[in-house]
């Protein structure tokens, strides 16, 4: 928004469309265990038994990508006792 010299403040339609396509675009999308489990080896460098362990093991069932990476990550580097 813009001020306008008496302290008003001014919208403008080029402003809102910003706003709006930046919201938008930090939107990250949502998949499914199989569609982790079948792209495993290209995003997380493991098998899909791992990335399905990781996530059953949270009780996850659709997440975004960025939170599956965090989890199969801590699950690859748990120690096994």
């Amino acid at each position: 928004m813009a001020s306008a010299k008496n302290g008003t403040q001014i919208s403008t339609e080029d402003e809102s469309v910003t706003s709006i396509e930046n919201s938008v675009a930090k939107q990250e999308s949502t998949y499914t265990i199989d569609e982790f489990c079948s792209n495993a080896q290209a995003l997380f460098g493991t098998m899909p038994e791992c990335v399905m362990a990781a996530l059953k093991e949270k009780g996850i069932k659709e997440c975004k990508k960025s939170e599956a990476e965090k989890i199969v990550k801590q699950f690859i580097k748990k120690e096994v006792d």
